[in-house]
């Protein structure tokens, strides 16, 4: 094929055509652009608002936390009242040291105490439970009998139940002491 235009009418229209040419790459570019950004900008405050709606959670569950935390606050004051509670007669009574030691002297080899409870109703009276396991009933007798002999204990008994069979007997045992004031 041969192009009979002069030369500069074809730089004329090559340029033209390079002209429309890029500037329908502009426009389309151009379009691109804004279709994306009008498809963006939905997603863009669908995300602003997730983000609100995440630190509205977080803080809702961080008040939760402080809110349990603060029950088990509320639920440990009592524990501890009650630890000061028994941290001051155990400082000023003078019944329980004597007493303790008397009900651990008298527990014989064969005679294991599990847990022992002071229950105070003023200064020199009180109540104590001893709860264990004895090896044999005779064993059990020996340590009632030791406690009974002892003057500062009074009341104690053994229940029926616990004397039901001869070896391994578990034992509650829940007597008065009465310490006369120094």
């Amino acid at each position: 094929m041969v192009n009979i235009l002069p030369h500069k009418t074809l730089n004329e229209l090559r340029m033209m055509y390079y002209s429309r040419l890029l500037g329908t790459f502009f426009l389309v570019g151009a379009l691109v652009i804004g279709i994306g950004a009008g498809v963006l900008v939905p997603s863009y405050f669908l995300a602003q608002e997730e983000a609100e709606a995440s630190k509205r959670y977080a803080a809702a569950l961080q008040q939760t936390l402080s809110l349990s935390e603060g029950s088990a606050v509320g639920k440990a004051l009592p524990v501890l009242a009650e630890q000061v509670t028994l941290m001051k007669s155990y400082q000023a009574d003078p019944m329980l040291s004597p007493s303790l030691e008397r009900v651990t002297a008298a527990i014989p080899d064969n005679v294991s105490i599990r847990r022992m409870s002071f229950k105070f109703s003023s200064i020199t009276d009180g109540q104590i439970t001893v709860v264990g396991n004895a090896e044999t009933r005779a064993a059990l007798i020996a340590f009632v009998d030791s406690l009974k002999k002892d003057p500062l204990f009074k009341g104690v008994t053994v229940p029926v139940a616990d004397l039901v069979s001869d070896n391994d007997l578990p034992f509650t045992l829940t007597f008065n002491v009465s310490v006369t004031k120094p």
